[in-house]
């Protein structure tokens, strides 16, 4: 693990966050307008809080996009962690010319989910990869046809006619009452 040098601004933003959650976090990064906490495995439910409260009121007070991550010392873990809430197959750690790259594989629909809106979540994921493991690159592979669960989109696709016929159905059995402003089902 590399030594950590944190700003003035970052012993700010770890304190607020502190304060906030009741969480010590273990470092924390920013990228643009985005910023990232990164807390102990058994701390990530107390950094979130109820329904979210603890987390929005970081996001609140910061004015940023917030991320927070897990930490593992296995790196594989780590990145796993980094990349939730999407479905990661496998971590691979390979040794280049360029550095240690993690090559993690995910199925093409949870892509979104591991890179978040704007590659934000991807970029501060790496630059704790970076500062925690020493990490050049963690490249995001999505085949299709690796993924156990590849076949979720067709049989949702086949059972679209089915659902839709549903659907049909019950709506033809609502009636609606304006008098009473009231939805009923016919028997």
């Amino acid at each position: 693990m590399n030594t950590i040098r944190w700003s003035a601004d970052d012993i700010k933003n770890m304190t607020l966050f502190e304060i906030l959650t009741g969480v010590s976090a273990r470092d924390c990064v920013s990228a643009g307008d985005a910023m990232g906490f990164l807390v102990d495995e058994n701390d990530m439910g107390m950094a979130i809080g109820r329904n979210g409260e603890s987390i929005d009121k970081v996001r609140g007070k910061l004015g940023k996009q917030v991320f927070l991550m897990q930490y593992s010392s296995e790196i594989q873990k780590f990145i796993m962690y980094s990349l939730h809430p999407a479905y990661v197959k496998s971590v691979r750690i390979l040794d280049t010319t360029n550095g240690k790259i993690a090559s993690a594989d995910i199925s093409k629909e949870d892509y979104k989910k591991a890179v978040g809106e704007g590659n934000k979540k991807i970029t501060i994921a790496k630059l704790f990869a970076r500062r925690m493991f020493d990490l050049s690159d963690i490249v995001i592979k999505t085949d299709m046809s690796e993924m156990p669960h590849q076949n979720r989109n067709a049989r949702a696709a086949s059972s679209f006619g089915n659902n839709f016929r549903i659907y049909e159905t019950f709506k033809k059995e609502q009636s609606y009452d304006k008098k009473d402003i009231k939805f009923s089902h016919k028997k």
